[in-house]
């Protein structure tokens, strides 16, 4: 038995396969701009960490110039909460600051201040993200 090609199936055939490989390309360019979004709002939080981070870093510095006897303390920068924590000598002062915003991101820096130069110097600092 023969088969006649009828062109109304060939192009309805054509139509469903075009449509599909069409939609297949557009989900597949929307989960890469979901991906892309997902990216870019990771590195806002993280930037914002640092920056929290940092202000919480130049109070503590304030309070080490302000009172020779500070320890620490507990703060928050915007949306993110820092713990302070100084140590050493009352010339020498390590700072560390454990900084978490909201959304889980944590950074972390250590610094060096010299208390003996007006106004007191950072010798030298570090800072890491978990």
């Amino acid at each position: 038995m023969k088969l006649k090609s009828n062109p109304a199936m060939v192009a309805i055939t054509t139509i469903i396969i075009i449509s599909a490989i069409s939609v297949l390309v557009v989900v597949f360019v929307v989960l890469i701009g979901v991906d892309l979004l997902e990216l870019g709002l990771h590195d806002t939080r993280a930037e914002q960490t640092f920056a929290g981070s940092e202000g919480c870093l130049e109070e503590a510095l304030f309070s080490t110039v302000t009172n020779s006897s500070y320890t620490g303390e507990s703060l928050t920068v915007g949306s993110v909460d820092c713990v302070v924590v100084v140590s050493g000598s009352s010339t020498d002062k390590t700072v560390s600051i454990s900084a978490e915003h909201g959304s889980g991101f944590v950074a972390d820096i250590e610094a060096h201040v010299n208390r003996t130069t007006a106004p007191p110097s950072i010798i030298d600092w570090d800072k890491t993200a978990n």
